[in-house]
């Protein structure tokens, strides 16, 4: 070896590296409801524009939050009026109109090692009314309380704030 290339390498800082094991776990969350309307109206409620009910976002005042009702779409949301800045929720995995949809993403939880898989059921429940099962499966590296944390948001989502836009919207709200 060359003299002043080993020299070089010896004043070189050394390299470190370091390996820390993480816990993994999953979890498993449901939570259904009924409300008004058809499975075609309470699909389409449920998605496109969700800023009438959905109140949980990455900023503070987005211009537009998406559920697209579509696979390959996004649950998305834009932070500003020309789309450049803004986060992807999740990705739309499997669309079937008024039957099924399933999200797979990161939702709150970007940048950790968590996954969500949402499924989100609609059936008809006797004269113009759907049954929504929300479903959602959790895996990665779980920190204390997340799995709680999901299960109280989805209860919010679906019962404190879902539900009571489609009964607003059955009564002419």
């Amino acid at each position: 070896m060359r003299p002043i290339l080993l020299a070089l390498l010896l004043l070189a800082s050394p390299a470190t590296a370091e390996l820390t094991e993480s816990p993994s776990g999953a979890f498993t969350v449901t939570h259904e409801t009924v409300v008004p309307g058809n499975p075609d109206t309470a699909w389409s409620e449920f998605t496109g524009d969700v800023s009438g009910w959905w109140d949980h976002h990455q900023s503070e005042n987005p211009t537009k939050l998406v559920i697209d009702d579509f696979a390959g779409g996004h649950f998305y949301e834009h932070f500003d009026e020309g789309g450049k800045n803004g986060a992807i929720h999740a990705d739309i995995i499997y669309a079937d109109a008024g039957r099924k949809l399933i999200m797979d993403g990161p939702l709150g939880f970007a940048g950790h090692p968590l996954q969500l898989a949402i499924t989100v059921e609609f059936a008809p429940e006797g004269a113009d009314r759907t049954r929504v099962k929300v479903t959602c499966r959790g895996a990665g590296q779980l920190e204390e309380g997340w799995a709680e944390a999901v299960d109280r948001v989805w209860h919010h989502f679906l019962i404190e704030q879902y539900q009571p836009w489609m009964e607003a919207l059955a009564h002419g709200g």
